[in-house]
């Protein structure tokens, strides 16, 4: 069973919810997840599945612009 979570919030700039947006498209993560991430890698309590499948998410993001990059230079 997990543990029981509390909700909490704060306010960002606006233009700030676009570029956050496009960051958890990437990731392929909730912005929820993101933020949890976020704080948790902030107070030390790094979650070793969240961490992994993050660096797993991240490589083939990597892969995807080098693809690109190869493309874009092809051309």
């Amino acid at each position: 069973m997990s543990k029981p979570k509390a909700t909490i919030g704060c306010r960002i700039p606006d233009d700030w919810v676009g570029q956050i947006d496009a960051v958890v498209n990437e990731l392929g993560v909730s912005r929820s997840e993101w933020f949890a991430g976020l704080i948790s890698e902030a107070l030390g309590k790094q979650d070793a599945g969240t961490v992994r499948s993050l660096e797993k998410r991240l490589t083939t993001v990597e892969q995807r612009l080098n693809k690109l990059a190869l493309l874009v230079t092809q051309q």
